[in-house]
């Protein structure tokens, strides 16, 4: 028997400093003094987009705690249920919806 994944939507945000602000949005309390989003030093003009790996935040999911780095999305299921998704597996499998 094969099956097919049905069509939903999901919250979706870029893990950068760019979207810092969001990212911290969707996780909430999950950023805080014990996992920050920083993993050796505060953002300089060197970091983001161009620079190196700068974030990288702990995600607690179903399957226990994953690693969100720099570029990866974070997605919101449609139960609320949050993980990370390598940058390639997200361009694979999800496309941009076009809001009302």
């Amino acid at each position: 028997m094969k099956f097919r994944k049905r069509p939903i939507v999901v919250d979706a945000v870029q893990v950068r400093w760019s979207t810092w602000a969001e990212v911290c949005d969707v996780l909430g309390d999950m950023v805080n003094a014990e996992n920050p989003g920083r993993s050796w030093d505060e953002p300089s003009e060197s970091c983001g987009e161009n620079g190196p790996p700068w974030i990288e935040l702990a995600i607690k999911t179903a399957e226990g705690c994953m690693i969100a780095r720099h570029g990866d999305w974070i997605i919101k299921g449609i139960a609320g249920e949050l993980y990370p998704v390598r940058p390639e597996i997200f361009a694979a499998t999800y496309e941009p919806v076009e809001e009302p």
